[in-house]
């Protein structure tokens, strides 16, 4: 949010603004979408900590983790915010941008939304109200308009200045997108990382702060202990060959017309009919909560498979690749040939592959790509001819990009605001092949890989050399719970810059 907007924000929430300057408001918010969009997370934000304030009169317990919220101005009045909690609420209904999921949507599929908590990592404290604690989400993130610290129950403060963008992903790994944060810990078993895209950077009791200096480089000073430079791992955290179910990470329980065949590649792959009640069902890696397990992914992800497609395309009829259905907080890759009512960007109705996942701050929306031959698209003749293809849909939070590739080739994308992370996880089993009774595939998955980051297209082209080459492209284990690499350390004092690369070298 720029100066000026902000001036004009504060003025609304002060009810200050006069005539020229509400006009001067409307036309900004009708012109820039992305203006429009801070404006409401501003709104809403002043608004939701006046009225949350009220029900949260109690201090967290040891074991809970506090955000401390420091706003930039105090002059807003108590029961203006009350009642602006409501008017940004309408506010939302009538802007709505971008697409959230509708009524109809959460009505379609029977969601009881209480079944669906989001899991709580920290609490804020706003100032006028000693006492009062509102709850942050797993992955809540924005542009901080406000100072704001986190005290986990491991003892690690975080205070992220002013204009900064920063993810809280959970109580021990925040993400910085913009700006700088300060974390200190006084207890030498305090854990606490940040991420930046590939590289991390991991505490044990220190005292560092991290202040982006562009898209490309971060610089980081040691106050107190060392800091661990950390590289990403190649490798998914969840991988599937179904050549020896033993190999696999999770089980499978297949329902249905689904049967295991000889594989594509390697020794297995499975077999699903057009049926009603066929799929594979994934055993394990959910939690009672959004934001939690092993499908809870924060600044990115990619889901990759080899599949050999039947779909019909007739209207209605939806083939399932993957779907965990955690309310709106669902992850999705499947054909589809319906309204296209969730698309961002808005393509015409028809048959697409559809990528679909929640970002928080956004809502849930899907990457639809219309299978029309278009733009180096290829149609359904060509993707659902019954032979071989690599698909992979990726997500990037640290530059917005999502995208859908098919045999090694971008064949559709767009790109979202930077900074906004997925919410996903909880306790919904995740699913191949299929989803509740319908929208069976129609055809063989083999080769399922789900990463917790945005595979670049080099490493999609190789993977996708490979497959042409009858060859496996998973490794023998996942990267679950050793995804990053320490390449070097830190000490009390220093200063570095850390390039691209992810190393860091010395400076003055």
């Amino acid at each position: 949010m720029n100066d000026k907007l902000r001036i004009l924000a504060d003025g609304y929430l002060e009810d200050s603004l006069d005539a020229v300057q509400i006009q001067q408001l409307e036309s900004i918010l009708q012109s820039d979408p992305v203006a429009k969009r801070n404006f409401v997370e501003y709104t809403i934000l002043h608004g939701h900590l006046g009225v949350i304030a009220e029900e949260f009169c109690s201090v967290p317990t040891p074991n809970s983790v506090g955000l401390i919220v420091t706003k930039r101005s105090a002059s807003s009045a108590w029961m203006r915010s009350f009642g602006l909690a409501i008017a940004a609420s309408a506010l939302v209904f009538v802007l709505r941008w971008p697409p959230q999921p509708s009524d109809r949507d959460i009505a379609d599929v029977g969601y009881d939304l209480q079944q669906y908590p989001i899991r709580t990592v920290g609490y804020a404290f706003p100032e006028s109200r000693s006492g009062a604690v509102v709850p942050i989400a797993a992955g809540s993130s924005g542009s901080a308009n406000f100072t704001s610290q986190l005290s986990s129950a491991r003892g690690v403060n975080v205070s992220v200045a002013y204009g900064s963008r920063f993810s809280f992903a959970s109580d021990q790994l925040g993400l910085l997108f913009a700006g700088s944060a300060f974390v200190s810990a006084n207890d030498a078993n305090s854990i606490y990382a940040v991420e930046m895209g590939d590289r991390r950077l991991l505490s044990y009791g220190a005292q560092f702060e991290l202040t982006k200096v562009d898209a490309d480089r971060a610089k980081l000073d040691v106050r107190m202990g060392h800091v661990e430079i950390q590289t990403r791992l190649s490798g998914p955290r969840l991988r599937w060959s179904f050549d020896d179910a033993s190999e696999d990470d999770l089980p499978i329980s297949l329902n249905g017309k689904s049967s295991r065949i000889d594989g594509v590649v390697g020794k297995g792959a499975i077999e699903f009919a057009d049926i009603r009640g066929t799929f594979a069902e994934i055993i394990g890696g959910t939690e009672p909560t959004v934001g939690s397990g092993l499908f809870a992914f924060n600044g990115g992800m990619t889901i990759e498979t080899i599949i050999s497609s039947r779909w019909d395309a007739m209207p209605g009829n939806q083939d399932v690749i993957f779907r965990k259905e955690d309310g709106p907080n669902r992850i999705l890759l499947s054909f589809q040939n319906d309204e296209n009512d969730y698309e961002i960007p808005v393509v015409e109705s028809g048959p697409v592959l559809s990528f679909g996942i929640y970002l928080e701050g956004l809502g849930y929306s899907e990457l639809d790509m219309p299978l029309d031959g278009k733009n180096g698209r290829p149609t359904v003749d060509k993707i659902a001819d019954g032979k071989p293809h690599l698909i992979a849909a990726t997500y990037d939070s640290f530059t917005g990009m999502k995208a859908i590739t098919v045999d090694g080739r971008i064949c559709f994308s767009h790109r979202f605001p930077v900074g906004h992370c997925i919410q996903s996880g909880g306790p919904r089993p995740a699913k191949i092949g299929g989803w509740r009774r319908t929208e069976s595939f129609s055809g063989v998955i083999d080769e399922l890989a789900i990463y917790d980051y945005a595979l670049s297209l080099e490493e999609i082209t190789h993977h996708y050399q490979l497959t042409q080459q009858g060859s496996s492209w998973l490794p023998k284990r996942s990267n679950i719970g050793r995804g990053w690499e320490t390449i070097e350390t830190v000490r009390e004092g220093a200063h570095v810059l850390l390039g691209s690369e992810g190393k860091g070298r010395g400076i003055n």
